[in-house]
């Protein structure tokens, strides 16, 4: 999913969903029928240089949110090859040249509490901007409350797997893929914030991100 973090106002929370199944073969046609699992590759497409440090600012990225979901807003039913499907950003060569010359630095952590303030620090001699891509396992003791306030802290932005309880199975543990939670549900949910319904896993849990990005509860 893509959310546009900038939106406010009647926009604010506005996202573009991205799911998928299997194409049927008779759902093919022309090259695709023939070839159902060719690639295919077009002009490539590359950033060809660094963007200077100003390119990125919030004016920038309010157009570019505002194109990617005026482009996506009504796509429905599309057929397109898993490439592009589980890859988009290769589509366009060296993108990352868009964040500039030092670009920034992407990590995954789920340490204990003690560790992670010091493992952000050492990152921090990077000189770059940080993303963590991956930090909940509560039943590691990585958790909201133990990694959003270093992150905060330490200017980092951090990236939560799983939002509602469903098909992902992003409540599931490390271990589902031994032990199949099927009859009974895991004793500590994983990664999702909320149950179908819409109630929050741990009310705990909503309380300190409303706290920690000043959002009132409504």
């Amino acid at each position: 999913a893509w959310v546009d973090c900038l939106a406010s106002g009647a926009s604010l929370g506005r996202s573009v969903l991205m799911r998928g199944n299997h194409a049927a073969a008779a759902e093919l046609n022309g090259d695709r029928a023939r070839e159902p699992f060719k690639v295919k590759k077009g002009l490539p497409k590359a950033v060809p240089f660094d963007f200077p440090g100003f390119v990125l600012n919030p004016v920038s990225i309010r157009a570019f949110n505002e194109l990617f979901y005026g482009m996506h807003k009504t796509v429905q039913g599309k057929i397109v090859d898993y490439d592009s499907y589980f890859y988009p950003l290769d589509g366009i060569h060296h993108w990352n040249r868009m964040y500039g010359k030092h670009g920034f630095a992407q990590f995954q952590a789920t340490l204990p509490m003690e560790s992670r303030a010091g493992l952000v620090k050492l990152l921090e001699k990077l000189g770059r901007p940080l993303i963590c891509t991956e930090y909940m396992a509560r039943g590691a003791g990585s958790t909201f409350d133990t990694v959003l306030p270093i992150a905060k802290a330490h200017h980092v932005a951090a990236i939560n797997w799983g939002l509602v309880n469903g098909k992902s199975q992003t409540n599931l543990p490390w271990d589902s893929w031994q032990r199949p939670y099927v009859l009974q549900p895991p004793t500590i949910w994983f990664h999702d914030v909320f149950y179908p319904d819409g109630r929050p896993y741990r009310e705990r849990e909503v309380e300190i991100i409303r706290t920690l990005t000043g959002t009132k509860k409504p």
